[in-house]
């Protein structure tokens, strides 16, 4: 072999020595690029899942708060719509109170002009007594006086028919007077034999008219809301009596007083009968 190609030999194999210890270096390069890339995804892997896990919280405390706002703005305008209702039977109530005051008016006023008539009827009586006591001294008189007891016993005799009239008359007027006055009598006495309430506590606390608003039985024996309070002197310890038109149902007692409501407890119940909105309330029968 020629110098020259023991020159080029050596050469081509420095360069092979050369090369060989360049690839295995790449190779050892590429390798811990390799496992840096491997641990960088792993990395972002876990980071990617954590980001997963807090966008999943974040959207599902988002859709909690989101139900929690609808559910409070549905509840909000169920009280609008509770609120309402209750000012609809709040206006009732007082319609109807205002109804309650004017009938009682009516009745006093019927009460006292019976009272009238009966003492009228009275002073007609006496005055037809008198009358005829007087007719009968005429007569007398009449009889013992034989000039004059013709004409005179005449006038007493028309003046004693026209007073026995009379007085027929306003004792049929003051019998039915009393007859229609022991019928209101006995109707209070069964009122008052069924409320079991003496005509002292009835008259003891001021006439208050109110209404039941809302009742609740589930508290034994059972509590009434009264849409009145201490504005209408209302104090704890009055008692209302509860009715539906002509229906007696029993009595509260009234525990809790705010400015313009109260809270009772039934005391006093009428058989079977249950207290509902809507029924009126009187401190007096």
């Amino acid at each position: 072999m020629s110098t020259i190609g023991k020159i080029l030999l050596a050469l081509n194999l420095i360069l092979a020595g050369a090369f060989l210890g360049w690839a295995a270096n790449s190779l050892n390069k590429t390798e811990e690029l390799k496992k840096a890339k491997d641990a960088e995804i792993a990395k972002l892997s876990k980071q990617s899942t954590e980001l997963q896990s807090q966008l999943d919280s974040a959207t599902s405390s988002t859709n909690t708060e989101r139900s929690a706002k609808d559910a409070a703005l549905a509840e909000s305008r169920q009280y609008k719509s509770d609120a309402e209702r209750l000012q609809s039977d709040l206006d009732a109530a007082k319609r109807a109170n205002e109804g309650l005051r004017g009938d009682i008016a009516k009745i006093s006023e019927s009460v006292t002009g019976m009272g009238n008539q009966l003492e009228k009827i009275d002073r007609e009586k006496t005055a037809a007594l008198e009358a005829k006591a007087e007719a009968e001294s005429a007569r007398g008189a009449a009889e013992r006086k034989a000039e004059a007891a013709e004409a005179a016993q005449r006038d007493a005799e028309e003046a004693k028919t026209v007073a026995d009239m009379n007085i027929a008359g306003l004792e049929k007027a003051l019998a039915q007077s009393r007859k229609e006055t022991a019928t209101v009598q006995t109707k209070y006495d069964t009122l008052k034999g069924i409320t079991g309430v003496a005509e002292g506590d009835v008259t003891a606390m001021p006439l208050i008219e109110a209404q039941v608003v809302k009742v609740d039985y589930s508290l034994k024996p059972g509590l009434v809301a009264l849409n009145v309070g201490k504005n209408a002197g209302v104090a704890r310890g009055h008692t209302f009596e509860i009715y539906a038109g002509t229906e007696y149902k029993g009595q509260v007692k009234v525990e809790t007083v705010t400015d313009d409501t109260c809270a009772a407890l039934i005391v006093l119940s009428k058989g079977s009968a249950k207290m509902n909105a809507g029924d009126r309330a009187s401190t007096r029968l």
